[in-house]
Parts: C-alpha cells; sequence; structure tokens
C-alpha cells in the first residue's frame, strides 16, 4: 500500500495572527449573525406569552388557636399536626379540583389548551402549574413555629395566579378543619353514647336487683305469713281444747255440787270438815278465792256458765294475742314497698353516680353544638400579591443566551470560510508551480 505523502509546501501550523485577520476581514459575518440571533431572540421575548408565579407562604398555628378543641379532652391536635394536615390537604388533588372547579373560567381563557376535556385539563395543565414546598422539620427541630409552606401558582395572569393560590391554602385550611371537627364530632358522639350506655347499664343493674328484692320481699311475706297462720291456728285449737277443758271440769263440778245439792254459791268459811261421810269434800277454812272448788258456785251458776261455753261459736275473742296476730297477717296482704317497687317505670334517678355521668354527657353535647369559629389551622405568614415580574421567559438571560449563540456561529462559519479560501489559495498557486 502507497503511503499518502502531503503535497509539497504544506504547513500544518497555525497562524494566529492570520487567523485573527481572517476573523477580522469577516467581523461583519460574525456581527451579523450575532445581531440577527439578537433580533430573534427579542422577537421571541415580544411574541412569548409571559408566565408568573405568585406565593403564598403559610406557617403553624399558636396552640392557643387550638385550645378550643383540646378542652373537649376527647382529641389532642398541636401545632405541627394540624399545619400537617393543612399541607396534606394542599396536596390533594381533591382539594386542587375544587380550586381549578372554582376558577376554571378564568384558567380557559387565551389558555391554547381549551380543546381538551376538562379532566385532561386539570391533569396536564393546571396540576403542574402548582408548587408545594414545605420547609422544617418539626421532629427535630425545637420549634415547631420554624415550618413554613409555600404554595405556588404559574400563569400569564398575576392576578389570577395570586387568586389561586390564596384560594389554594385558604380551601386547603377549610377541609383539614372539617377533617379536624368531623373527627372531633364523632368521638364527643361515641363518648355520649357510651356515657349514655353506662347509664342504662346500671339502670339495667338496678332493674334486676329490684326484681331480686322483690322476690326476696314476696318470699319473706310468704314465709311470715305461713308462720303467723300457724300461729293463729295453733291460739285458735289452743281456746278450743281450753273451752272443752273448762266444759269438762264444771261438768265435773256441776255433779259435785248436785251430789252436794249446792244450788247457789257457798263459802269455803262455812264447809266443816267430817270424816265420818266419806263423800264429802272437805276444803281448809280461809283457802284463798283462786283456789275455791267450782262446786262452790252452786249447780245454777255452774249450768249456766256451761250453756254459754257449749253454745260459744268462736273462742278468738278470748285471746287478744290472736287478734293481733290476724292484724299482722292482714298487713301482709299488702306490701308496699313491693308495690312501689313493682310501679317503678324507670331507675335512672336511682342509679350510682347518675348525676356525675349526666352532668358529662351535658358537658360534651355543649361542645357538640359548639361552632368552633376561633380554631385556625395555620398562619398565613404572607399572603399572595399578583406579582409585577414574570418568572419565565428571563429577558436578559435570552437575550444573553442568543447573542453569545450568533457570536459562536459567526466564529465557526468565519473559520471556516477562511479555512476554504485558503485551500483555493494553496490549490491555485500548486498548480500555477506545475
Amino acid at each position: 500500500m502507497c503511503p499518502i505523502w502531503p503535497p509539497p509546501g504544506y504547513d500544518d501550523e497555525i497562524d494566529l495572527f492570520e487567523l485573527i485577520a481572517g476573523l477580522w476581514h469577516r467581523k461583519w459575518l460574525i456581527a451579523g449573525l450575532t445581531l440577527t440571533a439578537g433580533i430573534l431572540a427579542v422577537i421571541y421575548l415580544l411574541i412569548s406569552t409571559p408566565t408568573f408565579e405568585a406565593k403564598t407562604y403559610l406557617r403553624p398555628p399558636l396552640a392557643s388557636q387550638l385550645v378550643s378543641i383540646n378542652e373537649t379532652g376527647v382529641l389532642e391536635i398541636d401545632p405541627e399536626s394540624a399545619f400537617n394536615r393543612v399541607a396534606f390537604e394542599a396536596r390533594s388533588l381533591d382539594v386542587q379540583r375544587a380550586v381549578f372547579e372554582a376558577n376554571q373560567e378564568g384558567f380557559l381563557q387565551d389558555t391554547p389548551t381549551q380543546q381538551l376535556n376538562e379532566g385532561a385539563l386539570f391533569m396536564d395543565a393546571f396540576t403542574p402549574k402548582v408548587q408545594l414546598d414545605i420547609r422544617g422539620n418539626g421532629k427535630n427541630d425545637t420549634n415547631s413555629d420554624e415550618l413554613r409552606l409555600t404554595i405556588a401558582f404559574q400563569h400569564w395572569n398575576p392576578a389570577y395566579s395570586a387568586r389561586v393560590a390564596n384560594d389554594l391554602a385558604r380551601v386547603a385550611e377549610e377541609r383539614a378543619l372539617r377533617s379536624v371537627l368531623d373527627e372531633l364530632q364523632s368521638s364527643l358522639r361515641t363518648k355520649i353514647q357510651g356515657l349514655e350506655e353506662q347509664i342504662v347499664q346500671e339502670e339495667l343493674v338496678l332493674s334486676e336487683g329490684s326484681e331480686d328484692k322483690i322476690a326476696r320481699l314476696q318470699e319473706q311475706d310468704e314465709l311470715w305469713r305461713l308462720q303467723l297462720q300457724d300461729k293463729i291456728n295453733t291460739l285458735k285449737s289452743k281456746a278450743r281444747q281450753l273451752r272443752e277443758d273448762r266444759i269438762a271440769r264444771l261438768e265435773e263440778a256441776l255433779a259435785i255440787a248436785s251430789r252436794l245439792g249446792l244450788e247457789d254459791p257457798a263459802p269455803v268459811s262455812l264447809l266443816q270438815r267430817d270424816q265420818r261421810e266419806p263423800n264429802w269434800m272437805a276444803t281448809a277454812v280461809d283457802r284463798p278465792a283462786e283456789e275455791e272448788p267450782l262446786f262452790l258456785r252452786g249447780t245454777r251458776m255452774l249450768e249456766a256458765e256451761l250453756a254459754v261455753l257449749r253454745d260459744r261459736k268462736s273462742d278468738e275473742h278470748m285471746h287478744p294475742e290472736l287478734r293481733e296476730l290476724e292484724q299482722e297477717l292482714a298487713l301482709l296482704e299488702h306490701n308496699r314497698e313491693v308495690e312501689i317497687l313493682q310501679s317503678r317505670e324507670s331507675y335512672r334517678a336511682f342509679a350510682e353516680n347518675t348525676q356525675e355521668l349526666r352532668a358529662q354527657i351535658a358537658r360534651l353535647e355543649g361542645f357538640l353544638k359548639q361552632m368552633y369559629d376561633q380554631v385556625q389551622m395555620m398562619r398565613v405568614d404572607q399572603q399572595a400579591i399578583p406579582p409585577s415580574r414574570p418568572i419565565k421567559p428571563r429577558k436578559t438571560l435570552v437575550v444573553a443566551v442568543a447573542l453569545m449563540l450568533g457570536a459562536v456561529l459567526g466564529l465557526v462559519l468565519a473559520l471556516i470560510l477562511n479555512a476554504v479560501d485558503t485551500r483555493r489559495q494553496e490549490q491555485g498557486s500548486t498548480d500555477n508551480s506545475q
């Protein structure tokens, strides 16, 4: 293979002065391209739509702004947790969609994406313009107030971008507050229901205890009734037996008085002991009256008493104790305590700790009816205002880059043209030499 040698007179060194002279020779080309690039950049800036970005800055609420929630005792929320709820809601598509629907007309005005449907417009055109940035970490920072949430929105209309940014913050706080209040109300209702069930349970225990007490009282009354009935029957039997015994003694005494011929009562002092009469009943003179024999009463008195005793239908009046027992038995027919317990419809007033539980329920119901207007889930550190300068395009940067690119293009083109001219000159000199 034959080597390729450079042509005679070929010089591979670059002459710097010659290069500069060539570039200077084509200075108008370089300047023209640079100026053309600058003009194109200016035209781009004039025809392009500027984009403005409005920002609203949010900070955690004060602890005093959450007191009305924490004082309920059923839900505790600290400023950091409340602020994190706002940040979570601001990130949610539901909140962003609500803001989009409320400001949809202004977003569609002079927007090239008018041909898209609402869903695609929201996802492809609206959500990319929402920017969220949270700074600080309540877990690591000594003060959770160092947290800051920035909500930014980009749009060609400065006023519209500011309005959307403020609406995002407002709706996020409203949704966060609503979720907290819903959780609070649910906890309050659950607590109230638990206390009411506790009262009902205590009433049920009292009701069952009352039924047991009624059963015990009725059983005691029945036992006492049977005992009283047994006593009454025993006393009646005893009274009847005593009457029969009395009749037997009177009959014996009547037989003796008839044999002695005593028709009228005879004193003991008139009796004399006569041992010659074996059938004569002798007693000691001056015997006490209670020990006097019944036959001394005489046949007429004895017969009268016997007649009365035999005609007697009942002996109950002879025993006062029997009437007292019958009275007690009659009282057992109506146990007032049992009647009151049976007629009781509600045991709420008799349940233990009922007043305390009712006070707690009334307190929780008061929290349930409270409006919580003073509760704030965030503080607005700086509300979004219409920006005065767009974030893009950056005019100075665009013009500078365009001028630089134009100059570079002009230099490259000038170098290429110089190289072509040099090549032509060398070929021309070679042909002349041959």
